[in-house]
């Protein structure tokens, strides 16, 4: 589910929604719904501001995917020398 490694089973229901809440504004909300890994269901949200000119970056996850920084162009490289935490 995320690079952090938190625990879901084959019973995870996920939701992801987004609500345009004004001109500029993105109203992310998710639900996190497993009863083989947690007791309750879980959920949170944030806003997203819309800036001129700019995209919504589509983070694809991928198996031994750990180096996302050079996506968005915060690193030049990745080779055998570079330290890569996942």
């Amino acid at each position: 589910m995320d690079r952090a490694g938190s625990p879901h089973t084959e019973k995870l229901h996920f939701i992801e929604k987004f609500t345009r809440s004004d001109y500029d504004t993105l109203k992310y909300e998710v639900t996190v719904e497993d009863s083989g890994a947690y007791t309750a269901t879980w959920s949170n949200t944030f806003q997203m501001r819309w800036n001129a000119g700019q995209e919504l970056f589509e983070y694809v996850c991928q198996d031994n995917n750990f180096a996302p920084v050079l996506l968005v162009g915060q690193e030049e490289r990745v080779d055998r020398t570079s330290v890569i935490i996942p």
